[in-house]
């Protein structure tokens, strides 16, 4: 117990310089096993090599798990590269196997993708071969055996393929079947792959009529950011009936700064700008803060003076990613209003610079006014910033 106690104080102190009582070569197992498990997280490369003679030699199944585990922490390291190339060719126990993938996951270049294609066409265990149909999420390779894993895998396996396919160039068609799979996991998995693969304009038909039919929540949130996405004229009542449900609103405002999509329509924001929920709120801002899209302002203005701190700070960063051509007026008038929290007028004074130049230069007098006027350092010095920008 003592021991347990003192190995948990130095992984909470976190530092180097107390890795002395690790001892690689202790005779205890479990003692060489935490000594891997501390001394890879401090990702020194001083390491590398021991770490690979303890996975290729180790007695102990736990501690050549643990050292392929450590060898995930440097990612393209070459030593720790090819150690576990190696490592995987003469392990044969599964779970060392999985956990040499797994680390793989750090790394890079055609090895690896060739690694995992050959796993997935082998003979190798479900769990293996899962792991490397993850692993194929970053490669080109493999694109008919993951077919044929859509067409003939297994739950868990068509689950991994989804995945990876989400984040690959490939079209498969095949995914569409898996809208109307009975695991909502699946379903979800299937929406995810069409966020960045444009769905057909067939597909996206059907994603919007099971938005009548759909009972999961969270697929029914991930429907709605693909008809977001994609769809630029959605239908409204179906739309604002679906967000209607709390849970489901609060989903799809988490996804809102990333929709694709810079010109969502005004009136299936509102219902997430007139929520009470801060996160909901914030998340809409944020949204139109990134789109770029000046028809926003009028909106975004609404919330300049909001009595939530965090709805405030996201509407004034709205205004200054936007460029809203009367937003410099209103964070003016937050600068030089001296009854204002200072961190709020040097928040303002600070988004001033990321408005564009010639919506500043149609406001240089009443800039200059507000500088001459400021008794603030901070603030003063970014308002003379962005005096330059104009004159520069």
């Amino acid at each position: 117990m003592r021991k347990v106690i003192a190995i948990l104080s130095i992984l909470m102190i976190g530092t180097p310089a107390l890795a002395a009582p690790f001892n690689l070569n202790a005779k205890n197992s479990q003692d060489r096993m935490l000594a891997v498990f501390y001394l890879s997280r401090t990702k020194n490369p001083v390491y590398v090599d021991r770490f690979c003679y303890i996975l290729l030699n180790d007695k102990s199944e736990k501690v050549r798990k643990a050292a392929a585990e450590g060898l995930g922490y440097y990612g393209n390291n070459p030593k720790a590269f090819n150690c576990l190339i190696k490592a995987f060719k003469k392990e044969s126990i599964k779970s060392i196997k999985k956990a040499i993938l797994t680390s793989l996951f750090s790394f890079s270049g055609t090895k690896v993708g060739d690694l995992f294609c050959q796993v997935l066409k082998g003979d190798y265990s479900d769990d293996l071969k899962i792991t490397a149909i993850k692993g194929l999420a970053k490669y080109s390779v493999c694109s008919k055996e993951l077919e044929k894993v859509l067409k003939e895998g297994n739950g868990s396996e068509v689950k991994a393929a989804l995945f990876a396919l989400s984040f690959r160039e490939d079209n498969f068609k095949e995914v569409s079947k898996f809208l109307n799979a009975t695991d909502p996991q699946i379903r979800y998995l299937a929406l995810s792959y069409y966020l960045t693969h444009p769905p057909s304009k067939a597909v996206l038909r059907e994603i919007e009529s099971s938005l009548d039919t759909e009972t999961d929540s969270k697929v029914k949130a991930k429907a709605l950011e693909v008809v977001l996405t994609y769809d630029r004229n959605p239908d409204k009542d179906l739309f604002l009936s679906a967000i209607s449900d709390e849970d489901i609103k609060r989903r799809l405002a988490l996804r809102l700064p990333f929709v694709k999509n810079r010109a969502v329509s005004s009136e299936l924001l509102r219902p997430f700008l007139k929520d009470n929920d801060t996160v909901i709120l914030t998340s809409a801002l944020t949204y139109m803060g990134n789109s770029g899209n000046k028809k926003y302002c009028s909106l975004v203005k609404d919330f300049l003076f909001s009595s939530d701190e965090s709805v405030r700070n996201a509407a004034i960063w709205a205004e200054g990613k936007l460029s809203c051509p009367e937003g410099v007026r209103y964070l003016l008038g937050i600068i030089s209003d001296f009854n204002n929290d200072d961190s709020l007028r040097l928040q303002a004074a600070r988004i001033l610079l990321k408005f564009d130049k010639d919506v500043l230069k149609e406001n240089l007098s009443a800039i200059e006014k507000v500088y001459n006027n400021e008794i603030l350092d901070d603030v003063k010095d970014n308002l003379y910033r962005v005096i330059v920008k104009v004159k520069g």
